[in-house]
């Protein structure tokens, strides 16, 4: 039952579909009849490395922040930006900025 709803939860995701407990509750019940606490959905997301949607908007947030600040930095007339190696984890494929669309980034 528990591989069942983390094949559920990664479908869902891939879908980009925003992944809420209720929903879970209710296609766990439909499927196995089964009724499954929240408490317990948690549990197994987090043994299964699923982060909550608030956990990953929180970091996509922080890490706006971060990049916003350093590219005030960067001259936006270039069209190849580059940035050190330390601040390239801080950069999620999942923000989009109009300094990127145009330049070429290289990380050395």
């Amino acid at each position: 039952m528990e591989k069942r709803l983390v094949r559920y939860v990664k479908k869902l995701r891939n879908k980009k579909r925003i992944v809420k407990g209720k929903q879970i509750q209710q296609y766990m019940q439909k499927k196995f009849h089964k009724n499954i606490s929240s408490q317990r959905i948690s549990e197994i997301m987090k043994k299964n490395n699923f982060s909550s949607q608030r956990v990953i908007k929180k970091k996509r947030n922080q890490i706006k922040k971060n990049s916003s600040h350093y590219l005030d930095l960067i001259n936006t007339d270039s069209t190849s930006v580059h940035i050190p190696s330390y601040f390239s984890k801080c950069l999620d494929p999942g923000i989009e900025s109009p300094l990127f669309d145009k330049a070429q980034i290289s990380i050395n």
